[in-house]
């Protein structure tokens, strides 16, 4: 599977004496915005010694933006690293996709428990007065 990125920005910074985390900010040839992790060894000097990819699926993509500069734009072939991994082809955003529709049905479901909640209520007043109702004509009899 080959991709085009483009590096919109980057951020590095030490998170504890000799570590640190960079974060890059780039967009694939379909213009799909995507932030991507690494950590990092940092010298006596404060440079980065190593980067580590946080997902190990994107350690080709780390490897490559260490050497990139902000507006640079790349292509990158995953297909041996994912064949050398064991990893299969899949829809990259699938599972985004998936998930967003997962937040849509909740919504609808919380919108669906409240109209039921408020069916109920409106049902269990109704009872409840017609129960006073008859206990008053009862009590008049």
């Amino acid at each position: 599977m080959k991709k085009t990125f483009t590096v919109h920005s980057f951020f590095h910074k030490e998170v504890s004496p000799g570590k640190g985390s960079i974060i890059w900010l780039v967009t694939d040839e379909k213009d799909i915005p995507r932030k991507v992790n690494a950590i990092t060894d940092i010298n006596q000097n404060g440079e980065i010694d190593e980067i580590y990819a946080v997902h190990k699926r994107e350690t080709p993509l780390v490897e490559r933006l260490r050497s990139t500069e902000k507006g640079d734009t790349f292509s990158i072939d995953f297909t041996e690293f994912n064949k050398r991994e064991g990893y299969q082809a899949r829809d990259v955003y699938h599972d985004m996709r998936t998930k967003e529709r997962a937040a849509g049905l909740a919504d609808s479901t919380r919108r669906y428990l409240w109209a039921l909640g408020a069916v109920a209520l409106l049902w269990f007043t109704y009872t409840a007065l017609n129960n006073v109702s008859m206990m008053e004509l009862n009590f008049l009899q």
